[in-house]
């Protein structure tokens, strides 16, 4: 039988850059799959709390799923810019020049680098569309309350149940 440590000992001797460079690129690429759906799901849950009936806790639903949802991609844009750069590191500076991904990487890289145009580009753009969308939802809200209220200086008592109804015209 075998002992555990002589096989992992094994494994970690057999472990070189160009296994590195395989973990780093599928992990790269399963984040940004992840990021994508992620952002996906942000933008239809933001869209489904807004479709359904209701004034208020809907409208801060939406603000609580974006702003939720805003923040976690601005983490998870960042974490796959630290993975492309480590990608970018181990194929520009630690494989041989010699080596096929190198050689496929220069090939593809003579119009520009997609992976940095996924990585970086892409989920910037994202980012942004998460940020202004919680910006301009929140801003809305706070417009809508403005108009609804009356001036601060002709606020009218508060209504009891033996009153007849308030006339807001009044007071435009």
């Amino acid at each position: 039988m075998k002992d555990p440590k002589d096989t992992q000992d094994n494994l970690a001797s057999d472990w070189n850059i160009n296994d590195e460079r395989v973990l780093i690129e599928k992990i790269l690429y399963q984040r940004f799959h992840f990021f994508l759906a992620f952002f996906s799901l942000v933008v239809a849950g933001a869209i489904g709390t807004m479709e359904d009936s209701g004034p208020r806790p809907h409208l801060y639903m939406t603000i609580g799923v974006l702003l939720i949802g805003t923040v976690i991609c601005w983490f998870m844009a960042s974490m796959l810019k630290h993975s492309q750069a480590k990608l970018d590191l181990i194929l520009g500076k630690m494989l041989p020049k010699d080596h096929p991904a190198v050689m496929v990487n220069s090939l593809t890289q003579q119009d520009g680098n997609k992976r940095k145009f996924n990585a970086q580009l892409i989920t910037a753009f994202c980012c942004w569309v998460l940020t202004i969308a919680c910006f301009t939802v929140v801003l809305s809200q706070i417009v809508s309350n403005m108009r609804t209220r009356p001036p601060a200086g002709n606020r009218l008592p508060v209504k009891h149940h033996d009153q007849a109804p308030v006339d807001w015209s009044v007071f435009e």
